[in-house]
């Protein structure tokens, strides 16, 4: 994947997000499901980009708690991405 300006969001926005969450939702599972969603993706032919945002943002609803966290993790990911083409699919992916 090479898009360092998300790369560089993703590192300094969404990763410490984990920091504040249990020991289950830290900052190494959310690197360890980067980089599992990364490495299926290439097997895959999937698109890298889509994984990455999704696999980061997939937890960060345990903000609101663990009843919704799947669905309140699209609902940040739409709000703060800016990609309209693909946030459809990654706000359902990131609730899988």
């Amino acid at each position: 994947m090479t898009d360092p300006a998300l790369e560089d969001y993703i590192e300094s926005e969404i990763i410490p997000r984990y920091a504040h969450f249990d020991k289950a939702h830290d900052i190494a599972h959310v690197r360890s499901v980067i980089e599992r969603s990364l490495a299926l993706a290439r097997a895959r032919g999937a698109d890298e980009r889509t994984a990455y945002v999704v696999a980061a943002y997939h937890d960060t609803g345990l903000i609101a708690g663990r009843e919704r966290h799947h669905l309140v993790s699209g609902e940040i990911l739409a709000a703060e991405r800016t990609d309209p083409d693909m946030v459809p699919g990654m706000r359902v992916a990131s609730a899988i």
